[in-house]
């Protein structure tokens, strides 16, 4: 088995090292995060936005009554503001509270998105 560096760019996965010439046996790759390093550090405000979060998930369900579609803005466990375009609500967010956290996540069926991601293997035969 061989192990190489990667990152995922636009949705693909990019080896960072070349895969030998004749190699037939499984590949790991390692993600590296921005840091360069196989683990994200935690956030000095990972704490207030697993809040953000959890106020998100419990209101779920009234968000979909209302805002199914669009984005909901979620500070000090309130729901503060919404709207259909990401950017503008990035935006008013930023003049109304700064550098201050805020959860701001879409409305769909589900409130949190389930990802699967298989295992990819390379097979050279």
């Amino acid at each position: 088995m061989l192990s190489i560096k990667g990152v995922v760019q636009d949705g693909v996965i990019k080896p960072l090292e070349a895969v030998p010439q004749g190699h037939t046996g499984q590949v790991v790759i390692t993600f590296l995060d921005d840091y360069g390093g196989t683990q994200t550090p935690k956030s000095k405000n990972a704490p207030v936005l697993e809040q953000e979060e959890a106020a998100f998930i419990e209101m779920h369900a009234m968000l979909c009554q209302k805002y199914m579609g669009e984005y909901v803005a979620i500070h000090g466990t309130e729901m503060v503001d919404h709207d259909a375009d990401l950017e503008s609500l990035t935006l008013r967010m930023y003049e109304r509270f700064g550098d201050q956290p805020v959860w701001i996540a879409p409305v769909h069926q589900q409130p949190v998105e389930e990802w699967r991601m298989r295992s990819p293997r390379l097979n050279r035969q």
